[in-house]
Formats: structure tokens, C-alpha cells, sequence
């Protein structure tokens, strides 16, 4: 890994950015996902990719209010595009009630809700998405195939 968090093995590609807890964060996040992608000539994922990862960034700011961590890689085994986003939250991540509630807003959304949606697009438009709990934090990721000329 370089100074400023890159990793290339072979084909593999990798790289990192930590945000501090601020609404200009999540622009910030989002930049550097479209920058990242525009360097390794994956326009084809950019506006689906910047897309999801300004919902999942604005997540961390909004809910967790740590700093966080935006996470660009290439799974050249499985032909994907991962993008990631870590937080240092401690609280517990949801607890089943609410993982039914967000399976529910998937079939019926609220319409009339101010926020709300960030997952449910992410669910909506990526391949592949998860929640991985860690000790210190959780990390909400999305992969978008390289398969497909975009999504």
C-alpha cells in the first residue's frame, strides 16, 4: 500500500480514503469514488457507484458520527467493483425488528418519509450488498459487476 492507501496485485486493484463525521464528507466520499473509478477507466459503473456510495457515506455521517472509511476495490476473481464504507460505531447495528422493517420498505416504501431510501436503492441498483459487523464499527458494502457494459 502507498501513502495515499493504493494496493495493485496483479490485476487486483485498491483504494482507501478516511472522511471525519461531516455533511461535506459525504461529497467528499463521493468525489473520490468518481475519481478512483475514472482512473482505472470504469466510467461504465460511475454514476451507479457514486450514486450508492454517497447513500452509504451520508449513512455513516448521519447515524454513526464517526470517522469513516471509503473502500474502492476491484474482485478481479469475481468480476466486481466493491465499494465499501467502514465506521467506528460501537452501538449495535439493528436489531431484527428493524432488519424486518428494511426488508418491508424494499416491497412498501414511505412514500411520504423525508429520508429513508439510501439502502433501498442500494438493494435497488447493486448486484450485490451486505452489512458486516465488526467489534468497533460495522461496514455497509455494494458490488456492481464489470460483467455488464453498467448498470
Amino acid at each position: 500500500m502507498d501513502a495515499l492507501g493504493r494496493v495493485a496485485v496483479g490485476m487486483a486493484r485498491r483504494e482507501r480514503r478516511e472522511l471525519p463525521p461531516a455533511p461535506g464528507s459525504v461529497r467528499a466520499g463521493r468525489h473520490f469514488v468518481g475519481e478512483v473509478l475514472t482512473r482505472w477507466g470504469l466510467e461504465s459503473q460511475l454514476d451507479t457507484a457514486t450514486l450508492l456510495a454517497s447513500e452509504v457515506a451520508a449513512n455513516a455521517v448521519v447515524h454513526a458520527v464517526t470517522p469513516f472509511i471509503v473502500d474502492v476495490s476491484v474482485n478481479v476473481d469475481d468480476h466486481e467493483l466493491v465499494v465499501a464504507v467502514t465506521d467506528f460505531d460501537a452501538r449495535p447495528m439493528l436489531s431484527p425488528i428493524e432488519s424486518l422493517g428494511l426488508r418491508s420498505l424494499l416491497v412498501e416504501p414511505d412514500l411520504e418519509a423525508e429520508s429513508g431510501r439510501g439502502l433501498m436503492m442500494v438493494a435497488m441498483l447493486a448486484d450485490r450488498w451486505g452489512i458486516e459487523p465488526a467489534a468497533t464499527g460495522k461496514t455497509v458494502w455494494f458490488s456492481l459487476s464489470l460483467n455488464s457494459a453498467g448498470h
